[in-house]
């Protein structure tokens, strides 16, 4: 895997837009992590392949494939939910010049708890960012003090979260990228699973933010009592 933490592998997981008259559900069957695996063939004779390649997994049942994200990540998927657009304080829902854009657009979220504290985080993958977003919901007020119903809209307000300046931005973003290169692979141990869950606010789930909009998509084809209703 591209990291050596298990809370800082992300798999990713298609909108349901891309497949509209299907079941949202099945999406969770087709998953690929958006960066290179180390994939090694071994025979009795000896090694005889070892490179980095984009792998895709299919499953056959939705929960083989949860439990799959689950066993990676030391998380639980909870749930998920298909979003038209997230945005924030410092990534505004739309541009200069009106258009829709975000942290990330046409992208499916995803709710984790933590085996080992119990707590609750929400990941998606910013595309026009290009990196994975990883919030702890703790970290926001339990009471929502904007939500549009009749849009899908929400708004999770931090808890007394401070604006990061645009230097200390630029520093984080800079050490991001750095940790998301693809030529970046560490070997997996296997006994730092309860590291991964202390490390990974650090890494990916402080929030740098004064709140997290939301824009939920209307999925016509999902059945109540699914993707969150």
């Amino acid at each position: 895997m591209p990291s050596e933490y298990a809370a800082e592998v992300f798999p990713f997981t298609l909108h349901a837009q891309h497949r509209r008259f299907g079941d949202p559900r099945e999406m969770e069957l087709y998953l690929n992590f958006r960066e290179p695996h180390r994939i090694r063939y071994t025979t009795a004779d000896g090694l005889i392949h070892d490179d980095y390649i984009d792998v895709n997994y299919e499953f056959t049942t939705i929960e083989g494939s949860m439990q799959f994200q689950g066993d990676l990540r030391g998380r639980d998927l909870v749930d998920w939910y298909d979003v038209d657009v997230a945005w924030s304080d410092s990534h505004r829902r739309t541009d200069s010049y009106g258009n829709v854009r975000g942290l990330g657009t046409i992208q499916r979220m995803k709710l984790w708890r933590d085996r080992y504290s119990t707590l609750h985080y929400l990941t998606f993958y910013a595309n026009h960012r290009r990196r994975w977003k990883e919030y702890p919901i703790h970290d926001f007020e339990a009471e929502f003090r904007q939500r549009d119903d009749r849009h899908r809209r929400l708004q999770l307000n931090a808890r007394g979260a401070r604006r990061v300046s645009t230097s200390e931005s630029s520093h984080n973003q800079a050490r991001e990228r750095r940790f998301s290169t693809p030529s970046i692979f560490r070997p997996r141990n296997s006994g730092s699973s309860s590291h991964a869950s202390s490390s990974s606010t650090t890494s990916h789930g402080a929030v740098d933010v004064r709140y997290l909009g939301i824009q939920f998509t209307r999925n016509g084809r999902m059945q109540p009592g699914t993707d969150g209703a």
